[in-house]
C-alpha cells in the first residue's frame, strides 16, 4: 500500500525558478508531490511550481515507480486525485482508494 499527497511551500529568499501561486492555499512558491509506502518511506518525490495540478503531476510520479517496485498494488489518495490519475493508475495495474482526513 502507498499514499500520495502534495504540500505547497512558500518561496525562500532569492528564489525565482519554478515558482507559481497555489490558488487553493494562497501560497506563492513550490509544491512537493510525494508517494510513500506503508512505513512512511518515500517511493517517489517530485518538486514543481505551486500552480501545477496535483492530478497531473501524480501521473508522472506513478510512471516513475512502475519499474521500481512490484509489491505496490494499492494507492490511497484524497479527492484531489480523482479523474485522469485513476485511469492512469488502472492502466499500470494499481488500485486507487480515496480517503479523507477524519
Amino acid at each position: 500500500m502507498g499514499a500520495i499527497d502534495s504540500q505547497s511551500v512558500k518561496n525562500g529568499m532569492f528564489v525565482s525558478d519554478y515558482t507559481g501561486i497555489d490558488g487553493n492555499k494562497n501560497v506563492n512558491g513550490r509544491k512537493r508531490h510525494i508517494l510513500i509506502d506503508s512505513l512512511g518511506l518515500p517511493i517517489a518525490i517530485s518538486v514543481t511550481s505551486a500552480n501545477i495540478n496535483d492530478g497531473n503531476e501524480s501521473k508522472n510520479l506513478i510512471q516513475k515507480i512502475k519499474n521500481v517496485t512490484s509489491r505496490l498494488t494499492l494507492i490511497r489518495a484524497d479527492d484531489t486525485y480523482k479523474g485522469s490519475f485513476v485511469d492512469e493508475a488502472k492502466v499500470l495495474g494499481y488500485d486507487v482508494e480515496f480517503r479523507q482526513k477524519p
